[in-house]
């Protein structure tokens, strides 16, 4: 549900990385300040984001080589890429409940698609936020996503994996209000608010529905599940950006991004409806 938002959706929403980068190429740079060029701390900010990017992939290729030897499998798989894709939404289309989450994940994808192709712009031009605001905006985004894994479990064994789900999707979906709710006043503190909230909320659900998939899902199908589930959630990602890029240039950003968090929230309403 993509996503950062990243999120990036369910799979959200948005993911942390692309909105950190985000976040360092337009982040404000100090005015007023004598002897300093205007993007220093724009250029710092990004060293330090590539300098991230060596470690990960330092790490990445310290991995133990087991973890890229395909695991042994009960029978040849045959056919193309698409006929597989074609088995996993059939898959979807036969169970009731993977069927309302792949349409409330997508109707929720394309609404925080659209709220976060704005998000940047609004916040440091619309709000004036300087950069260390937004760059906390986005730390506060980062640290919800790691309490949502560390509680995701917990929350599910208590209220069961589907009643996870459906919570956490309204709640996701509410805390896109805060965004056009900031131009009221008080524009970080609300941010910063729909961030955490946001990266909470949307990691249990992430988790919940994943959880969800894979027991419902016979063990032959699963990576066809997990594939033809990613297709539909993260396809309407740019279409929720476009969708919304395009007519905040003669609407402006507040009815656009209103737009799209009603969008989410339909959207996760359908869990508790259909």
């Amino acid at each position: 549900m993509a996503g950062a938002t990243t999120a990036r959706a369910p799979d959200t929403p948005c993911c942390a990385t692309a909105r950190s980068r985000c976040s360092a190429e337009n982040g404000s740079p100090a005015r007023g300040t004598p002897g300093h060029h205007p993007g220093a701390r724009a250029s710092t900010a990004l060293l330090a984001g590539c300098a991230a990017y060596g470690v990960e992939a330092l790490l990445l290729l310290a991995l133990p080589a087991t973890l890229y030897t395909p695991g042994e499998r009960s029978r040849p798989e045959a056919g193309s890429r698409t006929a597989a894709l074609r088995a996993g939404l059939a898959v979807v289309r036969g169970e009731r409940l993977l069927r309302r989450q792949v349409l409330a994940g997508a109707g929720f994808n394309l609404g925080s698609g659209a709220v976060d192709a704005l998000f940047v712009l609004y916040a440091t031009r619309e709000l004036a936020l300087p950069a260390w605001q937004l760059g906390t905006v986005y730390a506060a985004f980062s640290v919800a996503t790691v309490l949502g894994v560390l509680l995701a479990g917990r929350f599910a064994a208590t209220t069961g994996p589907a009643l996870a789900t459906r919570i956490c999707a309204v709640v996701a979906a509410l805390a896109i209000f805060l965004v056009p709710a900031a131009s009221l006043g008080a524009g970080f503190p609300a941010l910063l608010s729909y961030q955490f909230l946001f990266g909470l909320s949307a990691t249990v659900w992430a988790i919940s529905m994943t959880t969800t998939q894979q027991l419902i899902t016979p063990p032959a199908l699963q990576g066809r599940v997990a594939g033809a589930l990613q297709a539909a959630l993260i396809g309407t990602v740019p279409i929720g950006a476009l969708g919304g890029g395009a007519p905040a240039g003669w609407l402006g950003s507040i009815p656009v991004l209103t737009g799209g968090a009603t969008v989410a929230l339909l959207a996760a309403a359908c869990l508790w409806l259909l």
